[in-house]
C-alpha cells in the first residue's frame, strides 16, 4: 500500500473515532442546551444539535430532503477530495493528511446525520472582538446570531481545507496539476 493511502486511512480513522467519542461523551453527560464553562469567558462546552449546515444554514429545509441533501453534498465533496488524493504525489505527507482531515470530518458528520438525523455540536469559544465578547458582539451588531458551537469533525474539515490551501499555494510547483 502506498504511504499516502496509509497516512490517509490512519488519519481518517483517528478523526472519526475522536469525533464520535467526544460526541458520545457530551451526549451522555450533558443535557441538551447545557453549557459548562471550561475556561471562564473563553471556552465552554455547549451541547446542542444542528439539523442544518454550518451556522445552522438550511435547517428549515423540508425534512424529507434535508438529510439526503447534506449526505449527498458530503459524499460529493469526499469524492472530489479522494480524486485529489489519488492524483497527489506519493512522497507528500502534509497534503494527504489535509485531505484525510476533510474526509474524516465529513464522515463523522455523515455518521451523525444517518444515525441521529442531526449533527451534535458542543465546542464554544467566546473570544473577545473589538473589546466585546464575540457572542455579545454578534448579538448586538448582527442581531440574535451567536458564534456557533461546533465539533471535532468541523474542526478537522476547516484545518484540512487550510492545510490543502497552504500546500497548493506554497508547496506545489507551478504548472503541476497533480496536486
Amino acid at each position: 500500500m502506498k504511504r499516502k493511502y496509509l497516512i490517509t486511512l490512519i488519519t481518517v480513522a483517528v478523526i472519526v473515532i475522536l469525533d464520535q467519542f467526544t460526541k458520545w461523551l457530551v451526549s451522555t453527560r450533558m443535557s441538551l442546551s447545557d453549557t459548562t464553562e471550561v475556561i471562564p469567558g473563553f471556552f465552554s462546552l455547549h451541547y446542542l444539535t444542528n439539523t442544518g449546515a454550518a451556522f445552522g444554514l438550511f435547517r428549515n429545509m423540508d425534512e424529507r430532503f434535508r438529510g439526503v441533501f447534506f449526505i449527498g453534498v458530503s459524499l460529493l465533496a469526499m469524492g472530489m477530495v479522494v480524486f485529489y488524493l489519488v492524483k497527489s504525489e506519493d512522497e507528500k505527507i502534509f497534503f494527504p493528511i489535509s485531505l484525510a482531515m476533510v474526509i474524516g470530518g465529513a464522515l463523522g458528520n455523515i455518521m451523525d446525520r444517518i444515525r441521529l438525523g442531526h449533527v451534535t455540536d458542543f465546542l464554544l469559544f467566546e473570544a473577545t472582538f473589538m473589546g466585546q465578547k464575540t457572542v455579545n458582539f454578534l448579538d448586538r451588531y448582527v442581531g440574535g446570531h451567536y458564534w456557533p458551537s461546533f465539533n471535532v469533525s468541523d474542526t478537522a474539515i476547516v484545518i484540512g481545507i487550510f492545510g490543502m490551501a497552504i500546500d497548493l499555494l506554497f508547496f506545489t510547483k507551478e504548472g503541476d496539476d497533480t496536486n
